[in-house]
């Protein structure tokens, strides 16, 4: 009788452990992925600072489009019409 109950008290120490075991590796998965994930997000935020940096360095007014919508409007013109005669080239 008294094995039975030792078996019992094992068992159920042993599910215990079994257990705590589980819920500690979820634990230690999720942390993992979240240190993993955190320093990949600081690596992308630096990254990105340091593009978005050096684009704003580099732009210069002649680079800035037009506002005028006129000009726009020319230039979009120029370029139909300059691929409508690439194309009677062509044939």
């Amino acid at each position: 009788m008294l094995k039975n109950y030792e078996n019992i008290i094992y068992e159920r120490t042993t599910a215990r452990y079994a257990f705590i075991s589980y819920i500690l590796s979820i634990i230690s998965i999720g942390l993992t992925v979240s240190i993993i994930t955190a320093v990949l997000f600081y690596f992308f935020v630096r990254d990105l600072k340091t593009i978005n940096r050096n684009s704003l360095k580099n732009i210069r007014y002649q680079d800035v489009l037009s506002s005028d919508h006129v000009n726009t409007v020319n230039n979009q013109q120029q370029e139909q019409d300059i691929n409508a005669y690439e194309d009677e080239e062509i044939k």
